[in-house]
């Protein structure tokens, strides 16, 4: 395994088992937890860690696409377009867990115009990701030219398709547990047990575009 993978997997599993603590608190209650409402949360220092471990989770996994650059290129066209939304996003999210989301924490600021725009760019970015993830994961669904991560994204819409099941049946508000979960796992493992790309199916331009 590489070294990203094996940061990236260290750092996304507390997050993975968390998120499954949540959804089933969720199941058994009816309410959420302090995993997925951070107002939850009273003890600002913990508030503050937590902000970060997320920042550097997102961190890892910008990594593994960076480093991923060449099974990119030698991916098809729809995940090779989409590396870049997603590295994008990546990185946007690591500076407002780590830099925003923390400053904002460390200073109590929970209103205001600065608070409600983090929040509008910090919806704009998760967003990209997951619909960057999604068309990752449909793209590589019959191919290992990603690995195992390419195949774990394809599987980003049906899990919300029965996230959004289970809630209706169990009665209690639909909760994106289920597409986060598959979509960490998912990017951890972009690469892993991946084909070699050979010289005829490596788009040489992507992988100059990959590089920068």
């Amino acid at each position: 395994m590489k070294t990203h993978h094996t940061i990236a997997l260290a750092l996304t599993a507390p997050w993975v088992v968390l998120l499954g603590y949540d959804f089933g608190h969720r199941v058994a209650t009816g309410d959420g937890t302090w995993v997925t409402d951070s107002d939850l949360i009273d003890n600002t220092v913990l508030s503050f860690l937590g902000t970060w471990a997320i920042g550097i989770m997102f961190a890892s996994l910008a990594w593994v696409v960076h480093k991923e650059r060449e099974h990119f290129a030698g991916a098809p066209k729809a995940a090779r377009w989409a590396r870049r939304p997603l590295l994008v996003s990546l990185i946007a999210l690591t500076l407002g867990f780590c830099l925003v989301s923390s400053t904002q924490v460390a200073l109590s600021v929970d209103s205001g115009f600065f608070y409600d725009a983090s929040g509008l760019v910090a919806f704009l970015a998760i967003s990209a990701l997951s619909l960057s993830a999604l068309t990752v994961g449909l793209a590589s669904a019959r191919s290992m030219a990603l690995g195992y991560g390419g195949r774990i994204l394809a599987l980003v819409l049906p899990t919300v398709v029965l996230g959004i099941v289970t809630a209706l049946l169990a009665d209690f508000p639909a909760s994106p547990v289920f597409g986060t979960f598959v979509t960490l796992i998912g990017l951890a493992t972009v690469g892993m047990g991946a084909e070699r790309p050979t010289t005829d199916r490596v788009d040489p331009s992507a992988l100059q575009v990959n590089a920068q």
